[in-house]
């Protein structure tokens, strides 16, 4: 019996479907973990890239003066959106016990790109956890209001390199002088504390536009 060629078609079709098998494969792969296709200093950055301010913050969740910078920010940036960019970084201070584990949790919400909705909650919230002893339960469950998925975030919380990239962060930040929290940069300007972000911001930004 005479051989059957596939024909051309065939043959076309079947490396299609591989293609579409790679594809959902790699996908998997991603997610695996907590990892969707999100993250990095995007998924931590807001506002107008061509911005005439450009900020860059250094921030400890437990901070209280960086939760008080942070509605001063968000207010700044509400009433000047095309002329504000601000990126997050952070800097979880030795003094404050739940400073790492807020850190890897944003950074986990990071990667499913929900870091603002979480950031905002811990943040508003941090009156209500930073007693805690276990304080977990309380990221998970602001992690819900903020809209992840949880199993992803069940796996991306005992990832060795998401405390690595935490502490990357820190790193950095010590080599460009930061010593406390809040630190921004603005403009390449360093200014610490509330205060010297609103004096600063002031120069840049007339009053009247708040």
């Amino acid at each position: 019996m005479a051989k059957v060629k596939p024909s051309k078609t065939s043959f076309t079709f079947v490396i299609l479907i591989l293609c579409v098998a790679v594809v959902f494969g790699v996908k998997a792969y991603l997610m695996k973990g907590g990892f969707a296709a999100g993250g990095g200093i995007k998924a931590r950055s807001k506002g107008n890239p061509q911005a005439s301010v450009k900020i860059i913050e250094y921030i400890d969740f437990q901070c209280p003066a960086c939760a008080h910078g942070a509605a001063v920010l968000k207010k700044y940036i509400e009433n000047n959106p095309d002329s504000i960019y601000l990126e997050m970084h952070y800097y979880p201070l030795a003094m404050h016990k739940h400073a790492v584990t807020a850190s890897i949790f944003a950074e986990c919400a990071a990667r499913q790109n929900k870091f603002w909705p979480f950031h905002d909650l811990v943040l508003e919230k941090q009156s209500d956890w930073k007693g805690f002893d276990d304080v977990k339960s309380a990221f998970f469950d602001m992690a819900a209001q903020a809209g992840l998925n949880a199993q992803q975030l069940q796996s991306c919380i005992i990832d060795p390199s998401i405390e690595e990239a935490v502490f990357k962060d820190k790193e950095e930040g010590a080599q460009k002088g930061v010593k406390s929290t809040p630190t921004y940069f603005i403009n390449g300007e360093m200014a610490v504390g509330g205060r010297s972000l609103v004096e600063k911001l002031n120069q840049l930004i007339p009053p009247q536009n708040l």
